[in-house]
């Protein structure tokens, strides 16, 4: 039997890029499209926090020291983390909700598994370049809106509404969590294979 997959959706959590965020890209001499990228150091710079454990900075995943713990309690494959800096703007804020009213220490997620997905929830398209040949898969706009929907507003309980995404099975390595055609999309949405 096929395990059954997973979706790990964020929640938005106001904030951006930090200063000391080092990341090295090799980009299409052409149409500048990124080709490849490595992430020597993170930086998170949060304006108000909620106690959200997972946030997506695009196009990457940072996770409090609470998840990462219980990521590596769990022994999932497909990942490794690297500690973040984090900052916080001079009207920060922590809510008054939030599970620690101290910030936590975060990390990058580093997702090592890929897959190759079925065209579901995007669609394919040739970038046009004549050089790098990529093809880009934009998300489908409902589907874009769905996600931003129960992101935003926290709402759980809709994940059902959204189409149930596939992998080729063939494609996949074993990994617990795993990134789906990377090169294809800047919004790296990730998945993995056990719920918690």
């Amino acid at each position: 039997m096929k395990p059954k997959i997973y979706a790990l959706l964020s929640a938005s959590t106001p904030g951006q890029m930090g200063g000391a965020t080092e990341i090295i890209t090799r980009k299409c001499k052409k149409c500048r499209r990124v080709l490849e990228e490595s992430v020597k150091q993170l930086g998170y710079e949060f304006d108000f926090w909620s106690g959200e454990d997972f946030i997506y900075m695009t196009p990457y995943y940072i996770v409090s020291e609470r998840l990462k713990n219980e990521l590596e309690l769990r022994n999932l494959k497909g990942m490794d983390f690297q500690k973040i800096i984090v900052d916080t703007e001079e009207y920060f804020d922590i809510d008054e909700d939030a599970y620690s009213q101290t910030l936590p220490n975060f990390y990058y997620l580093n997702i090592k598994g890929q897959a190759k997905e079925k065209p579901i929830w995007y669609e394919i398209k040739d970038s046009g370049c004549d050089m790098c040949h990529m093809e880009i898969a934009p998300y489908k706009s409902d589907i874009l809106d769905l996600i931003g929907e129960i992101t935003q507003y926290k709402e759980v309980e809709r994940v059902g509404e959204l189409a149930k995404r596939q992998v080729y099975f063939e494609s996949w390595q074993g990994e617990d969590i795993f990134r789906v055609d990377e090169k294809r999309r800047k919004e790296k949405r990730l998945l993995l294979l056990k719920s918690f």
